[in-house]
């Protein structure tokens, strides 16, 4: 069917966009260059999407949702190692994904399409930890009294910088981007173990916009 043949060339022209985007991040996503890795005419981009930036955004979203869907921890791997995965990784496949999201981050300061992207990529990854963390309480893996959105809040302020978070949450993190990272963490979040979260075992934080 025509809507089937249409859909199948909008996805061609993603797919070629999100392998240039990681590839070469931002910079790389042209018309014409888009158009050539997707083997269509330019005028086809401008069919399927109302503009360049729309494209670019509905990239950054896609790769950004890419990333964090990768399984980077075994199966029957634990809580606290799911979390340690989301928040910060040495896998090499995230490193494409990870130069992307930091380029978002400085374009987002005069391109309003993608500053709505990155805003929503922040909120994706807000919402995964969240989960990690809700899962990890309800086992007795984790143990603590705050809000599991507010202990995630506080997770990834250690790995961005405050600015990044303005929007997001209504009062300053303890702790931001400070040497600390590595051997203390603003609040009590305790292991069944009895240890608090000290010294995560990872380099470098994923994201580190």
């Amino acid at each position: 069917m025509h809507y089937l043949q249409r859909d199948a060339r909008r996805e061609g022209i993603m797919q070629a966009a999100m392998r240039l985007a990681l590839r070469g991040g931002f910079s790389a996503m042209t018309v014409r260059q888009i158009a050539r890795e997707a083997q269509v005419a330019a005028g086809q981009l401008h069919h399927h999407f109302a503009s360049i930036g729309e494209l670019k955004s509905q990239v950054f979203i896609r790769l950004i949702r890419e990333m964090l869907d990768m399984p980077l921890v075994a199966e029957d791997a634990s809580w606290r190692e799911r979390l340690f995965s989301m928040i910060g990784s040495e896998d090499g496949r995230l490193e494409p994904y990870i130069r992307l999201w930091r380029e978002g981050q400085v374009l987002a300061d005069s391109d309003p399409d993608i500053k709505a992207a990155y805003l929503l990529t922040m909120t994706m990854w807000h919402a995964e930890t969240v989960a990690i963390v809700e899962q990890g309480l309800a086992c007795g893996e984790f143990h603590s009294t705050e809000p599991p959105a507010d202990i995630a809040w506080r997770f990834i302020a250690l790995v961005c910088p405050f600015d990044l978070l303005d929007g997001f949450i209504h009062r300053t993190p303890p702790f931001l981007f400070l040497p600390v990272l590595y051997s203390y963490i603003p609040f009590q979040f305790a292991f069944s173990s009895s240890h608090t979260f000290r010294s995560p075992p990872w380099t470098p934080p994923r994201p580190h916009p």
